[in-house]
């Protein structure tokens, strides 16, 4: 499952990446924590070391998320039952794909960053899988649960917080103006295309493309 979100990702962002997701997943929480020196609270985390020209990386995954997604092929069915998993499966791929991609090019991330391409990533490929279920069609309801019904974790402090919020209101306004955009006539080439021209660009250039 991880190695067909992170082909999906790269398909739809024409991004040539060597490295498998799949060669950097723990799952052990205690092991995590030791990596982090911290206790791992969430469910999913992506945990990054940086010294010198190296860059160190490992992505925690509870394996309660695997297995919820394992039962049934949500890549072919997606119900209701899967899409809280399936989030956050592609939430920690897309968040190992962008820091990736981004190295290559020695280009710097930030967190918000990250955060924010997770959530247009998250409904970018559910949109697409979505469709392809349906028949041609999106449903309505794909916006409001991906970014009104939110829960977030009791353990984040106030900067963690206020950067998953901001995140996700960023998010929410670009994935309404591009349904909206695209509603009429749902184009794949014109939809890919403008996720590949968001996804190249740096932090401060997303925020100004969604606010223009």
């Amino acid at each position: 499952m991880l190695a067909l979100l992170q082909d999906l990702l790269q398909r739809l962002y024409g991004l040539d990446i060597e490295e498998s997701v799949e060669d950097f997943v723990i799952t052990d929480r205690r092991f995590a924590s030791a990596l982090r020196g911290a206790p791992v609270v969430a469910p999913e985390e992506l945990l990054v070391r940086q010294a010198d020209d190296e860059l160190a990386i490992s992505l925690f995954l509870e394996p309660s998320l695997l297995a919820a997604v394992a039962r049934g092929d949500p890549l072919r069915r997606l119900h209701g039952h899967h899409l809280n998993p399936l989030c956050t499966l592609l939430e920690g791929v897309s968040h190992f794909v962008y820091l990736v991609s981004r190295a290559r090019q020695a280009r710097p991330v930030t967190r918000l960053e990250l955060e924010l391409q997770a959530e247009v990533d998250k409904f970018a490929i559910l949109s697409f899988l979505l469709r392809a279920q349906r028949q041609g069609t999106l449903p309505g309801w794909l916006p409001r649960r991906l970014f009104e019904k939110v829960r977030y974790h009791a353990h984040l402090d106030d900067e963690a917080l206020s950067r998953y919020r901001t995140a996700n209101a960023c998010a929410r306004r670009y994935c309404r103006r591009l349904q909206r955009r695209f509603q009429w006539g749902w184009n794949g080439l014109r939809v890919v295309q403008e996720l590949r021209h968001f996804h190249a660009l740096g932090q401060a250039q997303k925020l100004r493309h969604i606010d223009r």
